[in-house]
């Protein structure tokens, strides 16, 4: 299978992505996407938005083969249409990751795993997925009740 292939099909995975570019960098593959274009609405009015902005948000996901791969999303900044709004403006989210977080859920899911089932030394973790040390054990906490660690 080419690269170009399993890079969008690791993209297409997470949801409502379009892959704008890829490159590679070191050993990591850089992917840079944006959400698929729909109506959005104010979440506060629900009056019609408009875009404003982008800000980009880095976040890391499951390596492919061994090359870690890292997702430049081109996130929208929504205005909302209606004056009266006390709303203004908003970052969109979307579901393969969490608010303000820098691993994909998946991600957090596989870096728990690595230290509840496969017993990798919390330390290593952070070095292998770039993340802080911190990071990485709030990740583990938040999803280790949805890794099934065998029972002796």
């Amino acid at each position: 299978m080419s690269e170009r292939l399993e890079v969008e099909r690791a993209i297409e995975s997470l949801g409502d992505l379009r892959l704008i570019d890829y490159h590679l960098a070191g050993n990591e593959i850089y992917v840079q996407v944006e959400t698929l274009r729909k109506p959005v609405y104010c979440p506060s009015c629900g009056s019609t938005a408009e875009p404003k902005d982008r800000r980009t948000s880095t976040i890391r996901d499951m390596p492919i083969g061994n090359r870690p791969l890292v997702i430049l999303w081109k996130k929208r900044v929504w205005n909302c249409t209606n004056k009266e709004c006390a709303q203004v403006t908003w970052t969109e989210t979307a579901n393969f990751v969490s608010s303000r977080h820098s691993l994909t859920n998946r991600a957090k899911r596989d870096l728990a795993r690595q230290a509840l089932v496969d017993k990798v030394s919390v330390a290593q973790l952070p070095q292998k997925w770039k993340v802080s040390w911190s990071t990485a054990m709030s990740s583990i906490r938040e999803v280790e009740d949805q890794v099934k660690v065998p029972t002796q």
